[in-house]
């Protein structure tokens, strides 16, 4: 196989993320959307334009995120027992800001606790609120 090839293999993959990410956008499927751009981006990094739909799909997930969350003042309480959340399978770091709740600390406080990015601490936040992990007293 020539490096001509690879490099056609490779614009054709990339091709066929973005078509897929460009439709995951068109219903609404943010997710979706912003993981086909970033597996897209790690393919052909010289492409910036793929970096600019990253960055507007993430500013649109993070909004979500807050809207979700709601009061930013309000105060997450974990929902099952310690022993439970294991069967959960939390990443590294959904898992330190799970450690981070207390009761009394409030969302806004565990963002900024978490040293996380906004989009990164506010994504746990919400996966671990819509698997019942976490809940707000209304």
């Amino acid at each position: 196989m020539s490096d001509g090839d690879v490099m056609s293999d490779g614009h054709v993959k990339v091709k066929a993320l973005l078509k897929d990410a460009h439709e995951a956008l068109r219903c609404e499927d943010l997710e979706s959307a912003l993981d086909l751009f970033q597996v897209a981006s790690q393919l052909d990094p010289d492409r910036f334009e793929i970096e600019g739909y990253v960055d507007l799909v993430r500013g649109q997930l993070l909004k979500r995120y807050r809207e979700r969350i709601g009061d930013l003042q309000a105060v997450p309480r974990l929902l099952v027992a310690g022993g439970e959340v294991r069967r959960f399978n939390l990443a590294s770091d959904a898992g330190f800001m799970l450690s981070l709740v207390d009761g009394s600390t409030s969302f806004e406080q565990l963002v900024s606790l978490s040293g996380m990015a906004a989009f990164d601490a506010f994504r746990n936040l919400c996966a671990m609120l819509d698997a019942g992990i976490l809940g707000v007293d209304a």
